[in-house]
């Protein structure tokens, strides 16, 4: 039978890491007939599965969307890239592979914004649900789940250095972010499995491939929905320039991401009134919210020219031949290495007060952007990325056109507000005192924000800032949101968000892992007819 005949009981939008733990579950019931659709292809790329390679993955359009948002006017009007897989795995294919859940706090919080069901007693079970963690099964950890999680595997004396001296400075060690509290400085698990990416293609997808009742197509961009007196009946897609349709008797479920999924709604005619009929596109639901709440996570780049050798120098022959023998045999040292090797979370006030930044500390450096072509420094340094946790700012994401092939308006100010400029101040100070602080301070030549008043780390920071890159917000749950706590999409029936776009307020932490929970409780939803 033709595809296009077929009566799908699920049909998923985007194979990305919500999709693929879609995909998995809604598939594993026999009876049900499932359908993904991707706008990238399989993740067999080397790049993606070597964990070292990342920066060669991220930001690059034949895995990345790479969307171009408006001007920042607090950043000299550039240009930022906000990357979005395309790809099987979607993010958990690009990402530093850093596993954090975010604090108890953010979770227990959403029910402030109407949503029931999410506090962190209700989410546990579902993070357990996928998590096969090196650690012993305890109250905060499983071994029974399908996602590898696993503890560091690149070792380097700079790491205990910056514990040691976050220590010192005050910052109880943490072995454990993702236990009873994420308060502290300590080595980061990551999303790995025998050294390579673990991602949620490898994880849920490539598994379950053969399971009779599940077709994935790649290569289709999602044009909108088919909606039909107020129900969803239906996708249409276009592919290599011709356009078709798919039925269904169930349930569509958009996981296209916090850039794709607003778009899919607002051009299938969910959203501001405004902006559909600017864009010649019938209303079916009115709801201001779509594309709004647009989050992420504020960071600043730091630099600290070393004495002692970094994994960036490590490119000598005899070096690459030891690193390579010691990934191939061991699934260790530096071709293991994610994003980070460490991180610390503290407050900018009270230091042990509840965290609202974050340190990604790494003992090699590197001058990358998206789009922009990897640089290594030839001389050893250490990079860190601070992070602003709990972020004021909020932007937007429109349709341009009706045409899927266009790309979004995306407006966000990276500073926007006063107040999480203000922060970053005091998290770099706290930064920099840690990095002046014993051991570490023997090894570093060079602080740049020891010697710097506030106005001058204000300028240093709008010039190193990026995004955290952990976009959420944009089709969000509760009582001002477009999603009922369910995730289904208010005044539509048989259609559901699942993806980063549903967190009312994004959590502090890397999202990734946060992201599968969502997908593991909203397929728990779906199945059990909620």
């Amino acid at each position: 039978m033709s595809l296009e005949k077929i009566e799908w009981d699920y049909i998923i939008l985007g194979a990305g890491t919500a999709g693929c733990v879609l995909a998995n579950r809604l598939s594993a019931i026999k009876n049900n007939k499932v359908l993904l659709l991707e706008a990238g292809y399989c993740d067999t790329s080397i790049k993606i599965k070597i964990p070292a390679l990342q920066p060669y993955v991220f930001g690059k359009k034949e895995f990345d969307w790479c969307y171009q948002a408006q001007p920042d006017k607090t950043r000299n009007n550039i240009r930022p890239i906000w990357p979005a897989g395309k790809v099987w795995g979607g993010g958990s294919s690009l990402n530093g592979m850093i596993y954090i859940r975010g604090q108890k706090e953010d979770f227990n919080e959403w029910k402030n914004y109407g949503v029931d069901g999410w506090n962190y007693e209700d989410v546990l079970k579902f993070f357990l649900k996928s998590e096969n963690n090196e650690e012993e099964n305890s109250y905060y950890h499983s071994q029974n789940g399908l996602l590898k999680i696993s503890n560091l595997k690149s070792n380097h004396l700079l790491n205990d250095a910056f514990i040691d001296a976050a220590s010192n400075f005050g910052l109880p060690k943490n072995n454990d972010f993702n236990g009873e509290t994420q308060i502290g400085s300590g080595k980061v698990q990551a999303f790995q499995k025998k050294g390579l990416r673990h991602n949620a293609s490898s994880a849920f997808l490539k598994p379950i491939l053969k399971r009779d009742n599940l077709k994935v197509i790649s290569g289709v961009l999602i044009n909108k929905l088919i909606i039909k007196d107020s129900k969803v009946i239906g996708i249409n897609i276009i592919n290599k320039n011709y356009s078709k349709n798919f039925i269904s008797k169930g349930e569509v479920i958009v996981s296209a991401g916090s850039i794709g999924s607003p778009m899919i709604l607002q051009r299938s005619g969910i959203g501001d009134a405004s902006l559909l009929k600017q864009n010649d596109i019938k209303v079916e639901v009115n709801h201001k919210a779509v594309g709004e709440n647009l989050q992420d996570h504020p960071g600043v780049y730091c630099e600290y020219p070393v004495n002692i050798s970094t994994f960036n120098t490590e490119f000598k022959f005899n070096k690459m031949l030891k690193h390579g023998l010691n990934w191939l045999f061991n699934g260790s040292g530096p071709i293991s290495t994610p994003a980070a090797t460490c991180c610390a979370f503290f407050n900018t006030n009270k230091i042990l007060d509840r965290p609202n930044a974050q340190i990604h500390f790494s003992p090699f450096s590197y001058h990358y952007s998206p789009l922009s072509k990897l640089h290594l420094p030839k001389y050893p340094a250490i990079l860190t990325g601070t992070c602003i946790l709990n972020p004021e700012t909020k932007g937007r994401v429109s349709i341009s056109s009706k045409d899927p092939q266009q790309p979004p308006i995306i407006e966000h100010s990276l500073w926007d507000s006063e107040k999480d400029l203000k922060n970053m101040v005091k998290a770099l100070k706290k930064l920099s005192q840690i990095m002046s602080s014993k051991p570490i301070s023997k090894y570093i030549l060079n602080n740049p924000i020891i010697k710097l008043n506030d106005i001058q780390i204000k300028d240093f920071i709008k010039s190193n800032s990026f995004l955290g890159y952990h976009a959420s917000g944009t089709c969000c749950m509760g009582d001002k949101g477009i999603l009922n706590s369910n995730l289904k999409v208010k005044s539509i029936k048989n259609l559901r968000v699942i993806d980063a776009s549903v967190m009312p307020k994004i959590i502090r932490g890397n999202t990734n892992a946060t992201v599968i929970m969502i997908a593991e409780k909203g397929a728990d939803y779906i199945l059990s007819k909620r």
